[in-house]
């Protein structure tokens, strides 16, 4: 039995205890010295610089592709007939075979690119019907979270007083709810 599941059937006031835990524990994955660095470099960055713009997302792109075939099966086996150091800016992507859905979706555990017990897991949203698990490395998932609040920011909202509420293709348990689910 999961942990999840074990705690649906704990007492309501067990269950807020077990929630604030892990709360805490998702605190510390996302706001730690990474997100801190990204955030700090994020504001310092001059966003109307085009060329040095162009040259940050060259550099992402070349890490991530280098990433990829370095760790992924499924993608050594997809990119094995290309040459992936000559993809060095967005208008080189056309080289890549494109990656239907289903065969990324049915070879899920052969296209990530690290070990789930060296990772944070989070969940794509489902707007297909399926989400999909995502493995980051702890720093990746900071740094994604910095992005996240950086353009929230951007826009006025302040990441750590706005009250909200996400829902990433989990579920929730009837438990959870202080009213009726079927109202």
């Amino acid at each position: 039995m999961k942990l999840q599941e074990l705690l649906n059937y704990l007492p309501v006031v067990f269950q807020n205890i077990g929630r604030s835990i892990y709360g805490r524990k998702l605190i510390k994955e996302r706001y730690g010295k990474m997100y801190h660095t990204t955030i700090a470099a994020l504001k310092q960055q001059n966003y109307k610089d085009k060329s040095q713009n162009e040259l940050r997302q060259q550099m992402a792109l070349q890490l991530f592709i280098q990433t990829v075939s370095q760790n992924s099966p499924y993608y050594q086996k997809a990119w094995q007939e290309i040459d992936v150091t000559q993809i060095k800016t967005p208008d080189h992507l056309h080289l890549l075979p494109i990656t239907e859905k289903e065969s990324f979706r049915k070879n899920i555990e052969t296209v990530y690119t690290l070990p789930e017990q060296e990772s944070i897991t989070s969940f794509t949203g489902g707007t297909t019907g399926k989400s999909l698990k995502v493995r980051y490395t702890p720093e990746d998932f900071q740094q994604r979270m910095a992005f996240l609040d950086h353009f929230k920011m951007q826009l006025g909202i302040d990441v750590f007083k706005d009250k909200k509420a996400t829902f990433s293709g989990r579920s929730f348990s009837k438990s959870f709810w202080p009213w009726d689910n079927n109202v």
